[in-house]
């Protein structure tokens, strides 16, 4: 069998479609893998932006509670109330 023979029955046989499918077929496959991939980085990169301003809500609100306590102190100590005894300072867990 020579190669005119071997071409002819490629082609006369579907094996161009077949292997123009094939490929076609893995690049849609990686396509399909690097949509998947970008969606999956853009949502994880959403929940990390959700959690920052999480926290800067939390800190925002942690300060206001602080600024209250203060002010609170401020107005018992003005008026010559007795405050009562501050909390022991918490120990690190992490030691």
């Amino acid at each position: 069998m020579d190669a005119g023979q071997l071409l002819t029955l490629l082609l006369g046989g579907g094996g161009v479609a077949f292997v123009t499918a094939v490929f076609q077929g893995y690049r849609s496959l990686r396509a399909g893998a690097r949509a998947h991939e970008k969606e999956a980085v853009k949502d994880i990169a959403d929940a990390r932006a959700a959690a920052e301003d999480s926290l800067e809500y939390s800190r925002l609100e942690l300060s206001w509670w602080q600024r209250w306590a203060g002010m609170l102190e401020y107005a018992l100590a003005r008026n010559g109330i007795e405050q009562p005894p501050r909390p022991p300072y918490p120990d690190r867990r992490d030691k």
